[in-house]
């Protein structure tokens, strides 16, 4: 018996020593997991998809050094399977508006091949060890978290998060509870019905159930406040909307606390002030509104304070001096005024502060020295004044300075061209002058990113300057370079974002700009005078708009989702550049080669452009047919080909494109009649642009459907017809709100909207912001006929009313001035009646007005914009009379307008009238007695017996 026990204990003693011997091996390469454990595993695997192989390690006897696997160093259990994908889709998220489409494109096929996916085998309950299970960052397709996995009691670590799970969130992860670390975020198909399994979880330091919808889960406050040792909650993105009532709540130990992206319309609550150990608080991305909540005075122990994007209005308050320990404050998007309050100057331990895209005004005050513990200072987009102030010279551990979009002048001073940590300056868009030499950029041997764009800036360096710095990123638009290309741009070899618009340049363009070490994905060198030819190649983001670029059109390639070639002296066909090779995929989202020389037709091969929301071919000698293979650009939003020389009809494929806002097809050849489906199904249109083709037929009235429509312009065609009167049902033009346009403006690209209307026989563009005022209804050289409907008047957002040159007849609609914001009405040379109404006079914005050559008559209202108005916007009406007409109206002895001349008119009319519809009976009559007379004898002998018999009556009464 004792020597069995000392048998034992020796076998002991071995095995520790073994297991000792284990601990200290490479990766647990003397580890042996238990063979039940093994085959769990590779049942598990069985289930899984894997098109990267990254399991491929998953062989052999000894399951501890497989990939993912982590052993218990004493036991050999498995205690750790980490399964997260490493090539996690955060780039999307983090990278997705600074990296080229190709990148991005890489990163996306990439993730998706290292993706995991397929189903959860129960074997994993085998793996009765297991603290630590992490599957996030992987595709399931939909499938439901596995109820299962609540009896893995042993776990203190689950993420799943962004892993594709859909299904109900299964109350048995309730029974976990050992669990330190939950981790839900991004599951946005799972459903979640009730969080009262929550309230198990004691032990739970870590929460995030982030992007997940909590509708159904009114009590989710309740349940998490339960939680006695919660460190960390992240709920972010959950369309949490108001924070339910509390009675009682345990998070006086929560250190980081994340609320953003969500619209709380309700106020912080007090229990807030209680977070007495809070390091990290994020509200960004919210409805918050009037000043800064006073709950948040107390939490002095905060570093991190984030309320970018919400509405707080009010100045920063004095008690923001407690919150003395804060080394990052945002306080971005929001509209904070007056200047910065001096209570700042205490939280001298920051080292990011942001208080862009807000109201703040004054000059930098100087306790900004104070500040000098600053890596990151943005102060962008207010309304700051004054020169730059010298106090920023004691930042000089600043890495990043934004002081873009202000309002600050005089020039550069020195102490900005002494921080030498600097990797960001950003200063453009302000009212700063002077030249910048060579010497000014001597201690930047740091700097990655330079805008000094939109100032009154000279650059003057030698061409053989050599700058000490690389930049990443460069920003010199409207800056002074030219008139030669700055030659210093060649030593740039990690040059990404290149802006030289409008800086004087008219030079040739050298070759070495197409190939750069590093590839160009942005470069913008519109509004120069730049000559040369395009290269085979072009950037991701392409803007040489507005140059003397000439040559041929290169081939398209894949990378390029932004070119803007307009304004230039490119020529040849368009087929070479779209349909070659056939076969590629394009990313192309936005392309502009208007006002150029191209030539042939329109090539029929925009089916392998899908991804296309923008195309401007105007201006161009472009013929042929709108190619049928444009219906297959289902995000078409904008599409212009005015002013070329396009022919027949339009293509019913093009009712496909059912995002369309703009279409503008004016100046060209297209016939046959407007398409009724353009009513049917292009159902967002903002801008009908159908002038000076050969439209002709009635008007649809389908296009009464398009209550977006914002413009309609159809003038000069041959459209016939009376004016629809379900016009009114044209509500954008029927309200005075402003209705916006598309902005072609992704990741960043600069495309903006513009059409063309008709105003005193020009052709006026609108972009930008004007275009989202403008509201007109050109229908003007047509042959349309019958009355101006009554119902148009209910237009009243309506600016522009031009309806001359047709065949319209009766009165002007009574209720015209009803119709306020008229700045242009033309009915000129129609065959309009009556008088002009008197609520003309209300319309205070009308600035022209056109009603000559018709027959309207009477008095020339008074009252309003109407005096401004000269002979002209009257003449051919003849029964007109009163200002500014000579021809004064007559009155009678009540001082009422008699019309004299109208009615004298009118009566000499009725006369007329008269006389020729008697006279051609009279002389029938006449002839007809007269031949009576003569071969009748009976009343020839009547007649003249007659005639005696009252001749003798009268000489005997004479």
């Amino acid at each position: 018996m004792v020597r069995n026990f000392k048998i034992l204990a020796v076998l002991l003693v071995f095995s520790f020593i073994t297991k000792i011997h284990f601990t200290s091996s490479d990766e647990g390469a003397n580890m042996f997991c238990s063979t039940r454990e093994k085959h769990a595993l590779l049942t598990f695997k069985q289930g899984l998809t894997d098109p990267s192989h990254r399991l491929s390690s998953w062989v052999g006897d000894n399951c501890c050094t497989w990939e993912g696997l982590g052993c218990d160093n004493m036991t050999g259990s498995v205690v750790r399977l980490d399964l997260k994908n490493s090539v996690d889709d955060d780039y999307y998220y983090d990278y997705y508006y600074t990296t080229s489409n190709e990148e991005f494109e890489a990163h996306k096929m990439a993730y998706k091949m290292t993706s995991l996916g397929g189903e959860i085998n129960p074997s994993l309950l085998e793996l009765k060890h297991l603290k630590s299970l992490d599957l996030s960052w992987n595709d399931f397709n939909g499938v439901s978290i596995p109820d299962f996995l609540g009896s893995l009691k042993s776990l203190q670590y689950l993420d799943l998060s962004h892993a594709g799970f859909g299904g109900k969130l299964p109350h048995q992860l309730g029974n976990l509870s050992n669990l330190h670390y939950l981790s839900l975020s991004r599951l946005d198909m799972v459903e979640i019905d009730n969080l009262e399994w929550l309230s198990h979880l004691s032990h739970l330091k870590h929460l995030d159930m982030s992007n997940m919808y909590f509708s159904k889960a009114s009590n989710w406050l309740q349940v998490i406040s339960t939680l006695p040792s919660l460190l960390e909650l992240r709920l972010s993105h959950c369309g949490l909307d108001y924070f339910p009532s509390l009675l009682y709540h345990n998070f006086t130990a929560l250190e980081v606390l994340d609320l953003s992206g969500n619209r709380f319309n309700s106020p912080l609550p007090d229990w807030f002030s209680s977070l007495n150990n809070l390091l990290s608080l994020s509200l960004r991305i919210n409805s918050f509104h009037g000043p800064i909540p006073r709950a948040l005075q107390n939490l002095t122990t905060l570093t991190n304070l984030d309320l970018y994007w919400n509405e707080f209005n009010s100045a920063i308050p004095d008690w923001f001096s407690s919150l003395n320990n804060l080394l990052s404050l945002d306080l971005s998007v929001n509209s904070f005024h007056g200047p910065i309050p001096h209570v700042l100057k205490n939280l001298t331990k920051l080292t990011d502060l942001n208080l862009s895209r807000n109201e703040f005004n004054s000059t930098l005050p100087d306790w900004f020295s104070s500040l000098n513990n600053l890596l990151s200072l943005d102060l962008g987009y207010n309304s700051f004044h004054g020169p730059i102030p010298h106090v920023l010279k004691n930042l000089t551990a600043l890495r990043v300075l934004d002081l873009s979009n202000n309002n600050f002048n005089g020039s550069l001073p020195e102490s900005l061209w002494n921080l030498s940590n600097l990797h960001e300056l950003v200063i453009g868009n302000n009212s700063l002058e002077g030249v910048i030499g060579e010497t000014h950029f001597a201690n930047l041997t740091r700097l990655q990113s330079l805008d000094l764009s939109t100032n009154s800036l000279a650059l003057n360096v030698s061409s053989a300057w050599i700058p000490k710095f690389q930049l990443i990123d460069l920003d010199l638009s409207s800056c002074k370079l030219g008139p030669q290309f700055p030659a210093w741009l060649r030593t740039q070899n990690s040059l990404s974002a290149l802006d030289l618009s409008n800086a004087s340049i008219s030079d040739n363009i050298p070759t070495w700009v197409w190939n750069f070490p590093f590839q160009l994905s942005y470069l913008d060198l519109s509004n120069n005078q730049i000559k040369g030819e395009l290269p085979n190649t072009l950037p991701d983001q392409t803007y040489l708009g507005s140059n003397n670029f000439q040559g041929l059109l290169p081939r398209l390639t894949s990378n390029v989702y932004v070119l803007d070639l307009s304004n230039n002296s490119v020529s040849g066909n368009m087929s070479f550049f779209l349909c070659n090779p056939l076969n590629e995929t394009y990313q192309l989202f936005a392309l502009d080669l208007s006002n150029n020389l191209l030539v042939g037709e329109i090539p029929n091969c925009w089916m392998h452009l899908r991804s296309l929301m923008a195309v401007n071919l105007d201006n161009n000698n472009l013929y042929g047919n709108i190619p049928s293979s444009m219906g297959s650009l289902i995000a078409l939003s904008s599409f212009h080909v005015r002013n070329n020389s396009i022919s027949g009809e339009l293509p019913s494929s093009l009712q496909n494109c059912t995002w369309l806002q703009t279409m503008e097809l004016g100046d060209n050849e297209l016939s046959g009649s407007i398409p009724a489906w353009i009513g049917k199904n292009l159902l967002n249109l903002a801008a009908l642009g159908l002038r000076s083709n050969k439209f002709k037929g009635k008007i649809p009235g389908e296009l009464c459907n398009l209550t977006s429509l914002q413009t309609l312009d159809a003038a000069h065609n041959n459209l016939s017809g009376a004016i629809p009167r379900c016009f009114s049902n044209l509500s954008a033009m029927a309200t005075k709100k402003d209705t916006s346009f598309v902005k072609y403006i992704s990741y960043n690209s600069r495309f903006d909207e513009k059409i063309l209307l008709g105003s005193k026989g020009l052709l006026l563009e609108y972009k930008f912001i004007p275009l989202e005022l403008v509201t007109s209804m050109d229908l003007s050289y047509n042959s349309l006929s019958g009355e101006i409907p009554q119902e148009i008047t209910s237009l009243l957002g309506l600016r522009y009313l031009l309806l001359s040159n047709n065949h319209l007849t009766g009165e002007i609609p009574e209720k015209i001035g009803d119709m306020v914001l008229l700045e242009n009405l033309d009915l000129s040379k129609n065959q309009l009646t009556g008088v002009i109404p008197q609520s003309i006079s209300r319309c205070y914005s009308l600035a022209q007005l056109n009603l000559s050559y018709n027959n309207l008559s009477g008095e020339i209202p008074t009252g309003s914009q109407l005096q401004t108005f000269t002979e002209s916007s009257y003449l051919g009406n003849d029964a007109l009379c009163g200002t500014p007409l000579l021809k004064k109206c007559k009155r009678n002895d009540f001082g009422e307008t008699t019309h004299t001349k109208a009615q004298d008119s009118d009566e000499y009319d009725m006369m007329e009238q008269f006389y020729v519809a008697v006279a051609p009976g009279f002389v029938v009559g006449l002839a007809g007695f007269c031949a009576a007379l003569v071969f009748i004898d009976k009343w020839r002998l009547a007649y003249f017996r007659f005639v005696e018999d009252m001749k003798d009556r009268l000489l005997a009464r004479f």
